[in-house]
């Protein structure tokens, strides 16, 4: 994302990872003077809690040790790398 927006009635948003105008029932949003790119997500609530680590996010502990050692056997199933990028392999911390 780049740029800024202001939201109305004109309430000037810094764009930032994370980065959200207040909430409110309804939200309008204008980009500013030199233009503005936006990417809005939202959905409902996740159903539990999430675990963390390193680069990977799920949903339990399991998941993520399942993760790691995909990530470790180089599983390109499930990591596939982008067209051109195979020369480089980031281990695990």
């Amino acid at each position: 994302m780049a740029g800024a927006f202001r939201a109305h009635p004109g309430v000037r948003v810094p764009v930032l990872n994370g980065a959200h105008p207040a909430p409110a029932a309804a939200q309008a949003l204008c980009a500013g003077e030199a233009g503005a790119r936006l990417l809005l997500l939202g959905g409902e609530t996740l159903n539990g809690p999430r675990h963390i680590w390193w680069n990977f996010v799920a949903s339990s502990r399991e998941l993520i040790e399942a993760a790691k050692a995909d990530w470790a056997a180089r599983d390109h199933g499930r990591f596939a790398l982008p067209p051109g990028d195979g020369a480089e392999f980031i281990p695990l911390p």
